[in-house]
């Protein structure tokens, strides 16, 4: 039985079109294994720059925590805790639901009568999963939610924009390096196939 690729050559295919086509699945191409068979690959690759976005996103809001005032750092604290509280409310609510929605499943569970000796161990089996997502989804957390003080704050936050920089940079740099090493590897494989 001809696999995916193997069946280019059931179909006809030159050579050049084969070695193409199975270059999909090795890891310079291996991002383009989803796309349409007969995608173009491209002759250069670009990083897809999520990774210098983030660091200059991270940048940028360096630059504007350290132009707040004592004021606006008050404010975006009061704002932020604001939006932990009704996230926590939020959060109480839905699992709630959640608890009767999987309680009320678990009584009618327990009341179901097997058909056969062969069906009791698959009630203990929807008994046990009911009850483990119980126990790992229904857990309220009563964690006091604080307000930080302005110096510990904006401390924390330039403290995670600063790694976000770190980060994002060795990230992006190595995702450079990558992009540069696939079109090195696919540049060397078409022109390996130049004479065919």
């Amino acid at each position: 039985m001809p696999t995916g690729f193997t069946q280019l050559i059931n179909d006809g295919v030159d050579f050049k079109t084969f070695v193409m086509r199975c270059s999909r699945a090795m890891g310079a191409l291996i991002m383009m294994r989803d796309d349409p068979d007969d995608a173009k690959i491209p002759e250069r690759f670009e990083p897809n720059g999520y990774h210098l976005r983030e660091g200059e996103k991270a940048h940028k809001e360096l630059t504007r925590l350290k132009s707040l005032t004592t004021k606006q750092i008050k404010s975006e604290i009061n704002k932020e805790f604001r939006a932990a509280i009704n996230q926590r409310e939020k959060r109480t609510i839905d699992i709630a639901k959640q608890r009767a929605g999987y309680e009320k499943t678990l009584l009618k569970v327990k009341e179901w009568q097997p058909p056969s000796p062969e069906h009791v161990e698959f009630k203990g089996f929807m008994i046990q999963q009911i009850e483990s997502s119980i126990e790992f989804d229904c857990k309220i957390y009563n964690e006091n939610i604080e307000k930080l003080s302005p110096e510990l704050w904006i401390s924390t936050k330039i403290t995670k924009c600063l790694r976000d920089i770190e980060y994002h940079g060795k990230k992006n740099d190595l995702e450079i390096s990558m992009t540069e090493s696939r079109n090195i590897w696919i540049s060397r494989l078409r022109k390996s196939l130049e004479n065919y």
